[in-house]
């Protein structure tokens, strides 16, 4: 109940301290625009805003503070950490958009362009209406969060802190990105200055790329350098998963890019051999101002996960290595899937009569083969080089969603390709019309897509065999287990049916001496683990295998505390819950706090999938005329 007590308090906050700052900014800008007072319903409707907003927001910001002022769990809570963090967001991103928009309206006054082109629907009333309150409320929360991150600081603060850097660098890279880009598109100019994307002037051009240059390099020069040296700097955030996450996230988005536009180009490219109307000139200045400055995020990257897993452990690097691995071969097999679909249609419209092939298919298909052959080809050979040196890297998780992804995807497409070639006999049995071209395609397809089935399901058999052969090699391994002859636990792990080399000890003889088998496994329950004599005390501690405790005779009594900075709130869970007769529960997420988590992951994914998507579309459309 409290978690949900502290996300309807915050949630409330938020909302209402949205509402009155936008309707604070609303009057402003009716202010500087001399119009404060037009008609009686523009000035009551931010009026009530204020009215009703600025009391609620005012109590249950009270409510919050108090709480935390009162209780340690209150004000080290995740969900407090994450409120403050957004509300940091919010205010920080639109005094940001704010003064970028007045570095815009400053530019156009400058060179005399039109107004308000640079930042559509952005008057420099509007931007000093947003960004004044917007510095003022984020100025005060700034100074709340300095407050809560005095040292030590709190885990969920951490964590929160940690994601509101990272994605403030992937905004400033953002930016960086969009504004080199305007930059090299006024270096390389269209060929055709009447495109329909975006029909600025040379000038507007440079002043958009300056523009968001300088808001990405604002954001890089007054936090984002200091950020990046205090990550590699701290030793637990060394170890961070959410910043080599981030990493790699940039370096795919680099490498995704940069590749779509090199095989862009190459389609193009071969279209202009096979005597199409292609600009040579267009296809170089795609490559140069969309696929430069994504391959230069890529390298960067690359070079910053390289230095950041430097100090991790082998197999986690390996697990990382593993992952980007599978994420290239699966698009890689995706876009080569595509190629032959292409090259297939090709083939088949230029061999049967009565049809026209077309050069788009063919570069279409070409294209797929040779970028998508080599993106599967390289990443799936040093998939299975690992797998074979390493059984750890055959049986990690990783490979097994690959794999099963694969399949499952393949046997879609086998199931829909077969069921098409089906359907055209049938039509021809039934007195149709017989269209032998698709006849053809649906059956070709289908074979191709369950040769990939085949495949990846013979890979994973292999996978399986190899696991059972080291699963009997390790039962081979000598065990000791400290238990009496007559324990149920043992005698319920001899029934299981397998030939397990164990040596049995009862807790009242002596340790194995200096000629006893070398164990690689300790086997004990509870019940032996709390009435260890000193002496056996003494060999397990010295003991360098792995030690297994099995449950006791009476199940359920020990119960495990989880999360430090819980401890003592959770232990008292516990013995209350005893007292009354009841299982503990402890260390489990909530099923309701868990379901409101994946929504709001899969919400914020969304949002922003929704912002940036269009965007990178328009770039596209616009580098491509």
């Amino acid at each position: 109940m409290a978690t949900l007590r502290r996300l309807y308090a915050y949630l409330a906050v938020i909302v209402t301290l949205e509402i009155w700052l936008w309707d604070v900014a609303g009057l402003l800008h009716k202010a500087l625009r001399g119009r404060l007072y037009t008609t009686p319903e523009d000035l009551a409707l931010p009026l009530a805003g204020l009215l009703i907003a600025m009391p609620v927001f005012a109590l249950h910001w009270r409510w919050v503070q108090k709480d935390a002022a009162a209780e340690e769990e209150e004000r080290t809570s995740g969900v407090r950490a994450l409120a403050l963090y957004v509300l940091l967001a919010l205010t920080w991103g639109v005094v940001l958009h704010a003064g970028m928009a007045l570095l815009a309206r400053g530019l156009e006054a400058a060179f005399a362009l039109p107004s308000e082109r640079l930042f559509p629907q952005f008057s420099w009333e509007w931007a000093v209406a947003m960004g004044i309150p917007h510095a003022l409320v984020g100025w005060y929360f700034f100074t709340v969060v300095r407050k809560e991150e005095t040292p030590p600081i709190p885990e969920n603060y951490a964590l929160g802190r940690l994601w509101y850097r990272l994605l403030w660098l992937s905004y400033s890279l953002l930016w960086v990105l969009l504004g080199v880009q305007k930059l090299l598109s006024v270096i390389f100019p269209a060929e055709n200055a009447d495109f329909a994307f975006a029909p600025h002037t040379p000038l507007e051009t440079a002043s958009q790329g300056a523009v968001l240059l300088a808001g990405g390099l604002l954001i890089w020069g007054l936090w984002g350098r200091r950020w990046w040296r205090w990550m590699f700097q701290d030793a637990e955030t060394r170890q961070s998963p959410v910043v080599v996450g981030f990493l790699v996230l940039w370096a795919l988005s680099g490498l995704a890019t940069a590749l779509t536009v090199v095989g862009i180009v190459l389609n193009g490219f071969l279209l202009y051999l096979l005597g199409e109307n292609e600009s040579l000139y267009m296809l170089v200045r795609r490559l140069v101002t969309l696929g430069l400055p994504w391959m230069g995020l890529w390298a960067v990257a690359q070079w910053g996960l390289a230095r950041f897993l430097s100090v991790w452990e082998s197999s986690r690097k390996a697990t990382v290595h593993r992952l980007v691995l599978s994420l290239l071969a699966f698009v890689g097999l995706l876009v080569l899937s595509t190629g032959v679909g292409a090259l297939l249609s090709y083939i088949l419209d230029s061999l049967w009569p009565g049809t026209i092939a077309s050069n788009q298919a063919l570069s279409a298909g070409i294209t797929g083969l040779l970028l998508g052959g080599a993106l599967w080809a390289f990443p799936w050979r040093a998939l299975q080089q690992e797998a074979q040196a390493d059984i750890r890297a055959r049986a990690s998780l990783t490979r097994r969603v690959y794999l099963y992804a694969i399949l499952f995807l393949a046997l879609l497409a086998t199931l829909g390709f077969a069921i098409g070639s089906v359907f055209q006999v049938l039509v021809m049995l039934l007195g149709g019309d017989f269209h032998g071209v698709t006849f053809f395609y649906m059956l070709l397809m289908t074979l191709w897509s369950g040769g990939v089935l085949a495949y990846h399901a013979w890979v994973l058999r292999a996978d399986r065999q190899a696991e059972r052969a080291l699963e009997q090699k390790q039962v081979k391994v000598p065990m000791l287990a400290l238990a009496l002859p007559q324990s149920a636990w043992l005698e319920a792990l001899r029934s299981q049916g397998l030939q397990l080399p164990l040596t049995v000890y009862a807790p009242s003889e002596p340790p194995p001496g200096e000629n006893a088998p070398n164990f690689a496994v300790v086997l004990l329950s509870e019940d032996e683990l709390l009435a260890l004599s000193p002496a056996w005390q003494a060999w397990l501690a010295s003991f360098e295998g792995d030690r297994l405790v099995v449950p006791g005779s009476q199940p359920g009594r020990w119960f495990w505390v989880q999360a430090e900075q819980k401890a003592s709130r959770r232990a008292k869970e516990a013995l209350e819950a005893l007292a009354q007769d009841k299982q503990p529960r402890l260390g489990r997420t909530s099923a309701l706090w868990t379901a409101l988590a994946y929504v709001g992951i899969f919400s914020l994914v969304s949002w922003v999938l929704s912002l940036l998507l269009p965007l990178f579309f328009a770039v596209f459309m616009a580098a491509m005329d």
